[in-house]
């Protein structure tokens, strides 16, 4: 196997690890909110699970990026398309596009705006897991947010599962300008 599939392997098992509940857990109040944006069937993935290596990494061996599919002997191809995605993860596939351009985006009042702070901003570029883990990952269950306090946590949820979940990378840093889309939290469901 490459290096680019092994990477593959590594990073679907280190992005799933992400959700056990020792690492981020999901305020009662946050799933109520979430619920019907598909992203409480991705919250549910937190219950501890065992990983098949093997399974893994023979599904990824046979995934073709230049074919953009998974090819099986051959003549077998695997195309994964929309409705795939809609089975697999439960995500809407019809609603308003994720299109914009970060450059366009002040990005420290945004975490401001969305978060309460910009201390998420550091040197380096983007927003880190761990501050993601120590600000918005350890909620007490018994405290009961509301309004902007609870849509906070909201978007912080949303911005950890598409970063670290979704659409993760080798760096522990995700791009805060996702936050133009989770502005307004009732229009999280609207997105496709």
């Amino acid at each position: 196997m490459d290096h680019h599939k092994k990477r593959f392997v590594v990073d679907v098992i280190d992005s799933a690890e992400n959700l056990l509940p020792e690492k981020f857990s999901f305020h009662p109040n946050v799933l109520a909110k979430l619920y019907g944006t598909g992203f409480e069937n991705l919250m549910k993935l937190r219950r501890p699970s065992k990983h098949n290596l093997p399974l893994i990494t023979a599904v990824a061996e046979t995934c073709s990026i230049s074919q953009r599919c998974f090819v099986f002997g051959e003549d077998t191809k695997l195309f994964m398309g929309l409705g795939d995605v809609l089975r697999i993860t439960g995500l809407p596939i019809d609603g308003l596009s994720i299109i914009g351009n970060e450059k366009e985006v002040d990005l420290k009042k945004l975490c401001e705006d969305c978060l309460g702070t910009d201390e998420c901003l550091s040197t380096r570029s983007g927003i880190s897991l761990t501050w993601m883990r120590t600000k918005f990952g350890k909620l007490n269950a018994e405290v009961a947010f509301e309004g902007e306090e609870l849509d906070r946590y909201v978007r912080a949820t949303v911005l950890y599962i598409i970063g670290f979940i979704i659409l993760p990378t080798n760096s522990s840093r995700m791009a805060p300008f996702y936050l133009t889309f989770l502005k307004n939290v009732d229009d999280i469901k609207s997105y496709a």
